[in-house]
Parts: structure tokens; C-alpha cells; sequence
């Protein structure tokens, strides 16, 4: 969608004051989005296809399914994602081994953005179904806590806020001086 007025003025100059796009699916440097929403303002169009935002607001949705590989990318492999049950929680299920037995662990982590990465921390941990007592959790240590970084485009914006949904974890993105095309 292209707003403001005159657009007719806007596009024979190549300068579009207000431009929103929705694609149902999209991958941006390398990541896969199940959904996204950018509003663009200040568009230099530059070629058919291509042009430079001013600045760029967008809100996508990293499925859980992406994260796992992810995070698999950054050394944290085996694991799946779920949701949490609450806004800030998402659930990370892997296979520990403590004291030569492999044990099915759920811990459930709340997650904060910081400039590019999505840090989740530990927050509450399940064992085999049942809530684990402190010894094990101490066994497992940090195995959970992950720093995952969203690459490369994303280098030119940074990650404002972070909302966990049943389908993946919905990020919000802001940056300046955008290349688009």
C-alpha cells in the first residue's frame, strides 16, 4: 500500500512518503518469516526494483521450527521450540544426559531482545514431565540459556521488541538508511 497525497506527484518524482507492505511469506538474510509488515517511510525509489527507505518499522514472525534452526546454527543443536504458555515464554525441548542417563527436559525461558539477538533465559525446567527439584536443575546448568543472533540484514536494523505467540515468536524491527531490492 502506498499512502499519502498526491501519489500521482510522488511517484513522477520517485519519492513516496509512506509505503506498507504485507507478504504472507518472506526470507530476509537467510531467516525465514512467516509473516511480516513493513511500513517505509521517506522512499527514494531508485529503479524498478530497487530503492532506499528513510526509515523502516516492521514486526515479522520467526516460526519455531526457524529458531530451532537457528539456534542449531549457533551451536545449540537438538533443539525444538514451543510456546510457553505466556508472552514472554517459549519452550525449549532437548535430551541432557546427567550421570549417564538421558533425560527429556523442557525449560520454559523467557525472552528479551538485545540490539540483533533473542537471549532466553531459564525461567522454570521440567523433567520427564515433572517439575525438576534444584539438583537437577543445577546438572542441566545453562544448557538452555541461549544467545541467538538473526543475521546479516539485520546488521542494519535493530531488534525493538519481542512478543512470544503460539506460531513462533513475533519480533519488532526498526532501522534507517534501508536498501530495499
Amino acid at each position: 500500500d502506498i499512502h499519502g497525497f498526491p501519489f500521482l506527484a510522488q511517484a513522477a518524482t520517485r519519492r513516496l512518503d509512506d509505503v506498507g507492505v504485507r507478504p504472507d511469506t518472506v526470507q530476509v538474510a537467510g531467516v525465514d518469516l512467516a509473516r511480516a509488515e513493513l511500513r517505509m517511510r521517506d522512499v527514494r525509489v531508485q529503479s524498478a526494483s530497487s530503492a532506499v527507505a528513510d526509515e523502516v518499522d516492521a514486526q515479522a514472525l520467526i516460526p519455531y521450527q526457524e529458531l530451532a534452526r537457528l539456534a542449531d546454527e549457533a551451536g545449540s543443536d537438538g533443539l525444538t521450540f514451543d510456546y510457553g504458555g505466556a508472552p514472554d515464554v517459549v519452550a525449549v525441548r532437548g535430551v541432557v544426559e546427567v550421570l549417564g542417563r538421558e533425560l527429556d527436559v523442557v525449560a520454559f525461558t523467557e525472552v528479551k531482545v538485545d540490539s540483533s539477538t533473542l537471549t532466553l533465559r531459564t525461567v522454570r525446567v521440567e523433567v520427564e514431565g515433572e517439575p525438576a527439584n534444584q539438583t537437577l536443575v543445577d546438572a542441566i546448568g545453562d544448557r538452555f540459556d541461549l544467545a541467538i543472533r538473526v543475521p546479516e540484514m539485520f546488521d542494519l536494523v535493530r531488534l525493538t521488541a519481542v512478543a512470544v505467540r503460539p506460531d513462533g515468536v513475533e519480533v519488532g524491527l526498526a532501522g534507517s538508511d534501508i536498501a530495499i531490492g
